[in-house]
């Protein structure tokens, strides 16, 4: 028995915003307790959706796009639970020696034991990545409805912004700490995050969600304009209330733009360009130039960032880039990694990189031996899950990606509205996120992968489910123009019958 969707759907909302908005202000979540405490946030919120009849349906019909994450779920699982020596022996041959080994100087013969090597370890965090799975399939309800996702959006940029204040104080005021922690990385952005590099993924994902928002707004899109229009579109945004909005929302872009640069991290700082080309390169058409507001908005950031990191000082960030060479730590994890992998083909089980790392440990120094990551989401994935659940995850996401460009690049009805727009920026940070997530551990971090999750349900909500929408609607046009109108006396009972079919229709074409 359900209950009432609206009372439901309430509480839903609120809890959903509560939990976008408070993970990333107490150290990104990454303590176990809080962790904890988010994870069983997500878990009642799913369990309120799924009570309700009409979200039951709904959640149901997000199964079939999300077989691969099922899939990965399914195979993680299994590396937890008992398995007979015969079948450990082909699927993790050096765990499987070391049980042999010890079980004889212990006298204990026949034992099950599973591929992770603390299999409790790994439940939890195979928990936390359900928690996720269910939250990314909550969140695609919400951000289908443009005004549910107005509201995440505005609330996710909002937390941006204040982390940024925060990171800019830090910045100016070296002595100022994070939440009453100052144990390291004097002087340097990051937030109420512990880690400058995770504050700049962190920032790196919302940036473009901003100039996405900001472009998709009512007063400010102008498309489609001729030289003449776009002169007097360009005197009218001067001379009117617009051009203060327009400057109230740059000074926010920059200032996270800002914060990510003086966070001094270097593969930030990249993965920062790879987003704004990504950007640009899905919202420009050959057939069309850029929006004067885009032109406008693009052309003041860049010369506010310049005129502040010219004032600041450039010089210490430019330092890091130069000692690139110098640092060779990362490629010499990577190496000790590669020889893991190799002798655990179906991986090590889930959040047990920490404890299996050290014995591997040959060229890392010894900074690397007493590191929990590997500082390569990519290579710590396929060591944990193994090739299977790497296959399936990553190609997963590179199948939504890829199929993401191409339904932005050839759905031309909804080019530059607000949805798409903000699916755009969606894209962007994604991208900026997925490059950042080759030399550092930031989907590791609790808060920065659940904005990651959130982010691809966005672009879910505006871009596969709502051009499903457009789609029926082309259909139910075409399919009107082929069919003959019955004759009535009446128009507004003609109105009535079209309007009919067209429920009927949609209704029918949604469950098929």
């Amino acid at each position: 028995m359900g209950i009432d969707s609206k009372f439901s759907d309430k509480i839903a909302l609120g809890l959903s915003c509560f939990i976008l908005v408070t993970i990333p202000v107490i150290f990104a979540a990454v303590q176990p307790h809080i962790l904890f405490f988010y994870m069983g946030c997500i878990f009642i919120l799913f369990l309120i959706r799924l009570w309700s009849d009409h979200h039951r349906a709904h959640l149901l019909t997000a199964l079939p796009v999300c077989i691969p994450c099922i899939t990965f779920l399914v195979i993680t699982l299994i590396q937890c639970l008992p398995l007979p020596l015969a079948i450990l022996k082909y699927c993790s041959p050096v765990r499987h020696h070391h049980l042999v080994s010890s079980g004889a100087l212990l006298g204990i013969k026949d034992s099950w034991h599973s591929i992770s090597y603390n299999p409790y370890e790994s439940l939890v965090w195979w928990a936390f990545i359900l928690s996720l799975f269910l939250f990314f399939l909550i969140l695609r309800e919400y951000c289908a409805s443009p005004k549910k996702l107005t509201l995440l959006v505005k609330l996710m940029l909002a937390v941006g912004v204040i982390e940024s204040l925060c990171g800019l104080i830090q910045v100016l005021e070296p002595s100022v700490g994070v939440l009453g922690s100052d144990r390291y990385n004097h002087g340097l952005a990051r937030g109420t995050f512990i880690n400058r590099n995770h504050f700049a993924g962190y920032i790196g994902m919302l940036w473009p969600l901003g100039l996405g928002y900001i472009l998709g707004r009512k007063i400010f899109c102008q498309n489609n304009l001729s030289e003449h229009q776009a002169e007097q579109t360009l005197k009218t945004i001067f001379v009117s209330t617009r051009f203060n909005q327009l400057i109230i929302f740059i000074f926010p872009l920059t200032m996270m733009l800002l914060t990510l640069i003086f966070s001094k991290s270097r593969t930030g700082i990249v993965s920062m360009a790879v987003g704004v080309f990504t950007f640009l390169g899905l919202i420009y058409s050959p057939k069309r130039k850029l929006s004067l507001v885009f032109r406008l908005i693009g052309g003041g950031t860049v010369a506010l960032v310049i005129f502040y990191c010219s004032r600041m000082g450039l010089w210490p960030i430019v330092e890091r880039f130069l000692k690139l060479a110098d640092d060779t730590s990362r490629i010499s994890m990577w190496k000790d990694g590669l020889a893991l992998l190799k002798d655990h083909p179906f991986g090590v089980g889930l959040n047990n990189f920490k404890q299996v790392f050290p014995i591997y440990r040959v060229l890392s120094d010894s900074f690397a031996g007493r590191a929990i990551h590997q500082h390569n989401d990519y290579l710590q994935l396929l060591i944990e899950s193994g090739w299977p659940g790497f296959v399936m995850l990553g190609g997963g996401f590179l199948t939504f990606l890829g199929r993401s460009f191409y339904k932005l690049r050839t759905f031309k009805g909804r080019e530059h509205n607000f949805q798409t727009l903000l699916a755009i920026g969606a894209i962007s940070g994604l991208v900026s996120m997925a490059f950042h997530s080759f030399s550092d551990f930031n989907l590791q971090i609790p808060a920065n992968a659940l904005y990651f999750i959130t982010l691809l349900a966005i672009v879910h909500g505006c871009l596969w489910q709502n051009q499903n929408k457009y789609q029926r609607r082309k259909n139910y046009v075409s399919h009107q123009k082929h069919t003959k109108p019955e004759k009535s006396h009446c128009h507004l009972n003609a109105r009535i019958a079209n309007r009919r079919l067209w429920r009927e229709y949609s209704h029918r074409t949604y469950i098929s």
